[in-house]
């Protein structure tokens, strides 16, 4: 029963200080903080693009500064992006050259373009400035990797005409 009491007693004083001092306001502010955070964090796992493992291509995911008009070209542009990594998955109908173009103006990058299988690694740059020429030597499907932390500025990959 005294521990009973002495519980009572503790709340009641937490409820006091809590409306004397105003700290509802602030606990609930973090409690929606916090809230509005993990909902962010789901929507960002919806739309940050992952790479399946073979036999699981589920196609690209949408994911903000994304353009992907593929076989003409694929781009990005962002403003502060992390991914660990996005994956955009292309069709090569035969073996072509690609041509990548990075720019950098702050934060980290790493670029790669692999096959299906992820046996052939044609493209392997970390922070990439500047046109790289790729020769991509069979045809299927393969995947562009970007790895970035907080990474501003673009990537593009076009087709080299021959």
């Amino acid at each position: 029963m005294r521990m009973m009491r002495a519980l009572l007693y503790a709340v009641s004083i937490m409820l006091l200080m809590t409306y004397l001092t105003g700290c509802s306001a602030v606990v609930t502010s973090a409690m929606e903080h916090e809230e509005r955070e993990e909902k962010e964090m789901e929507e960002l796992s919806e739309l940050s693009g992952f790479c399946p493992e073979e036999g699981e291509l589920d196609g690209n995911q949408e994911f903000p500064g994304v353009m992907d008009c593929w076989p003409e070209s694929i781009s990005l542009e962002d403003g502060g992006m992390t991914a660990k990594p996005l994956c955009i998955d292309f069709e090569v109908e035969e073996a072509m050259h690609v041509s990548v173009s990075c720019m950098t103006t702050g934060g980290e990058l790493q670029v790669k373009i692999l096959s299906e299988d992820r046996q052939h690694i044609y493209f392997d740059e970390k922070n990439p400035q500047g046109d790289y020429e790729v020769s991509i030597d069979e045809a299927g499907i393969c995947y562009l990797e970007i790895y970035a932390e907080d990474h501003r500025g673009s990537i593009r990959m076009t087709p080299v005409k021959e």
